[in-house]
């Protein structure tokens, strides 16, 4: 995949709260219907999607390399065929429908300097003027010789500030705005400056620092397992493991079993969907021994997987997952009885997991049980649930740390930025309003009990309201401290996790009396004086 980059759209249903995960995959395959009847995707996702970005770009991602997205999304894209619109694919934002416009090869990527004067929408002709001329000015320089890093310090004070790997990012394809990606490598040599352009943002230009082509696998094989262990993806040790497991136990997947499970799936009634829905399909087989479809069901059923929401490339993955799972257990009871030591540790562990497992399903897992009962829960205390103090806080989203910078300046400076928010978003900027507590990551290098415009000495980060821009994903993000209160009663989503924790360990607290009641628990004084002892004699 790092040999291609893949241009495509896409139109997210989001799982919410207030939509169920069925509901949102029966959206998605009417939205699909609508698209495979000719329907305008472009239209369909400023209309449909749950992506805000949809709203002014119509779902166009643009070119993106590998690893640049969410792994299923990224497998769905550079699996489907040009033209093509995908099953809905899920992914922990939602549903996506893809389509796919184009490959190409890929570029590689692109280190790069970057000086920008942001111009808001409001701003009158003398500063646009006044902003071009000052990009001209650092361009001229840079042409003359005077080191680019001298530009940005005078420049994008906010910029230089940062570590050099945050000043010069690596850029490429889907990880920053398509117009800055475009001047960025029309750049052919390392030390070329970009003519000063305009964006959306303002005017800027760009230095290309260093360029490295897709690497031959040998030298990208460690960067690359990196990579894909951080995506979710199997490895080669895994995959090898996997393959050693399947020769000692005979182990297979049946060539069809999959698709025609995916088709049974498909004319299914999904309310009634059941282990005898099958028939006598067979999935798969280890030592000798047919694995069918009821069975996988099972196995699926138990792991809370919605068997009757999977298509296609999902279903003939799980089935794989399935019967790897059956292959281990059998190589696990196999080894075990050849070596009873083995026997013996597989025993412990799984005792272990046992009590893990346990803990999870009488006290972790039972405290979620249903949104009624967090609702219910948070109606009768929600006079108990507020934050002692809490900050209104603005986050700013890009997908180049270096579009923050002139925003910062600005913010931190007590200058309006002048352009509405529709108008940043189409330029790659989002924002997002937040609330957050002061015990929150985010807010502990900020003074609780000063005026916003004094910090704690103690933080390096904030200044003048504002944290960062900060490197994130490879873009960045900036927050802005916009008021802080105290004592303010926390909504429904914001106390969430606080509810979740008090029926835990009121659970926890009842499961542990049950069990002292049930089981005796009896204590020996003697070895515990003795350990006492041992403990004081240190």
């Amino acid at each position: 995949r790092m040999l291609r980059e893949v241009d495509a759209s896409h139109i997210l249903v989001a799982i919410t709260p207030g939509r169920s995960q069925n509901e949102a995959l029966r959206v998605a395959l009417q939205l699909r219907d609508q698209l495979l009847k000719g329907a305008d995707f472009a239209a369909l996702a400023r209309r449909e999607s749950d992506d805000m970005s949809a709203k002014w770009n119509g779902g166009r991602l643009g070119y993106f390399s590998a690893f640049t997205m969410v792994l299923p999304f990224e497998l769905a894209a550079y699996a489907l065929p040009v033209g093509d619109v995908s099953e809905p694919i899920l992914t922990r934002f939602g549903y996506h429908l893809i389509k796919v416009h184009g490959v190409r090869p890929s570029r590689g990527r692109m280190r790069v300097g970057h000086i920008s004067m942001w111009v808001p929408d409001s701003a009158m002709q003398v500063q646009r003027d006044s902003a071009r001329a000052a990009v001209g000015r650092a361009y001229v320089a840079a042409k003359a010789g005077e080191s680019f890093d001298s530009l940005m310090r005078r420049y994008s004070p906010s910029a230089y500030a940062t570590g050099e790997g945050e000043r010069y990012p690596w850029v490429s394809a889907g990880n920053v705005p398509v117009w800055f990606y475009d001047k960025a490598f029309s750049l052919h040599e390392d030390g070329e400056v970009s003519q000063p352009f305009e964006s959306p943002l303002g005017w800027h230009i760009v230095k290309r620092i260093a360029y490295e082509p897709v690497p031959p696998y040998g030298e990208a094989r460690e960067r690359l397992r990196v990579l894909m262990r951080q995506s979710g993806e199997m490895v080669d040790d895994e995959r090898a493991f996997i393959a050693a497991v399947r020769r000692m136990v005979g182990a297979r997947v049946s060539d069809s079993g999959g698709a025609a499970l995916s088709e049974r799936l498909k004319n299914l009634d999904a309310e009634k969907a059941r282990s005898d829905s099958f028939g006598g399909l067979v999935v798969g087989e280890v030592n000798g021994e047919k694995l069918s479809a009821s069975s996988f069901f099972h196995w699926t059923t138990g792991r809370g997987i919605a068997l009757r929401d999977m298509r296609g490339e999902a279903v003939r993955r799980l089935v794989e997952q399935f019967v790897d799972a059956v292959a281990v257990e059998l190589a696990t009871k196999r080894l075990a009885s050849e070596n009873p030591q083995f026997g013996y540790l597989v025993r412990e562990f799984r005792d272990g997991l046992l009590l893990f497992e346990v803990s999870e399903r009488k006290v972790w897992a039972a405290s979620l049980n249903t949104e009624d009962t967090l609702r219910e829960y948070y109606k009768l205390h929600r006079k108990e649930l507020f934050f002692d103090t809490c900050f209104s806080v603005e986050e700013y989203s890009a997908g180049n740390l270096s579009d923050l910078v002139p925003i910062a300046d600005r913010l931190r400076n007590g200058k309006k930025l002048g352009i509405s928010r529709k108008a940043m978003g189409r330029a790659g900027v989002t924002i997002r309003d937040m609330r957050l507590g002061a015990d929150h990551p985010l807010m502990r290098g900020y003074a609780v009990g000063k005026s916003l415009a004094q910090e704690s000495s103690s933080s390096e980060a904030w200044s003048e309201g504002c944290l960062g821009p900060l490197p994130w994903r490879g873009g960045g993000k900036l927050y802005r401290v916009v008021k802080r209160q105290v004592r303010v009663p926390m909504g429904y989503e914001e106390s969430r996790p606080e509810i979740i924790a008090r029926l835990q360990k009121e659970r926890e607290r009842r499961w542990v009396e049950r069990l002292r009641r049930e089981y005796a628990v009896e204590i020996n004084a003697g070895t515990v004086q003795w350990v006492k002892r041992q403990l004081e004699a240190r």
